[in-house]
């Protein structure tokens, strides 16, 4: 994180909304502020993010980190929108929270139609996903540059390598990996089958990631 060496993290990438993680860093100081996170061991994971609580135990330091610039939680004025097309109300929803749009977005679900659209006092986040409702099959969350990416799931295939198989677990459609660059995202396909969410766990002798599968 930041050049510092992790001990001990969680990362949970889901298919909607931002990512978050929880790690143990070696530092004598609590972080704050703007970091980016590096996985694999050639350093190509990059995850960029916001410390949204720091503190320290045993001599290192912990923090909470979610995925963009943490402004999903800020709370939005009511405002009526007329003859617009999506992009103007997500775009003011992101940037009021200090969020950004992922230039990866969907260009056909942002050009939609709203012949008027009114938003509720409510946070960034709760107003993005009211507006993920007016397309059908839309979604939305924070990848891992920090920006925000709406549009509709293309299940790409994954660009994972080389990976070993540390526990499958067909009834709950999940699989344990052991891989040296764990590059698998939600939204892309492994084998054929739609990754939901990714979690990966780093222990000071072994990391691993959990696929989720949506079925």
């Amino acid at each position: 994180m930041n050049g510092l060496p992790v001990l001990k993290a969680a990362v949970t990438l889901p298919l909607v909304g931002p990512w978050a993680a929880d790690l143990v860093i070696d530092s004598a100081q609590p972080p704050s502020g703007a970091v980016t996170l590096t996985l694999g061991w050639d350093a190509s994971i990059n995850l960029v993010g916001t410390i949204y609580r720091g503190g320290q135990t045993r001599g290192a330091a912990t923090a909470r980190v979610v995925g963009g610039a943490g402004g999903l939680g800020t709370v939005l004025p009511a405002k009526g929108y007329h003859g617009v097309t999506l992009q103007l109300p997500l775009s003011e929803a992101l940037t009021a929270g200090g969020e950004r749009l992922s230039e990866k977005s969907d260009r056909l679900v942002l050009s939609t139609y709203l012949p008027a659209w009114s938003r509720l006092s409510a946070p960034v986040g709760v107003a993005v996903a009211a507006m993920m409702h007016v397309v059908p099959d839309a979604s939305w969350r924070v990848v891992p540059d920090g920006s925000v990416w709406v549009g509709n799931e293309a299940w790409l295939p994954s660009k994972l390598a080389k990976f070993t198989v540390t526990k499958d677990d067909p009834h709950h459609a999940r699989l344990e990996i052991a891989a040296e660059v764990p590059a698998v995202y939600p939204g892309d396909t492994l084998s054929g089958r739609k990754v939901s969410c990714v979690e990966h766990r780093i222990e000071p002798r072994q990391a691993r990631a959990t696929i989720y599968f949506e079925e």
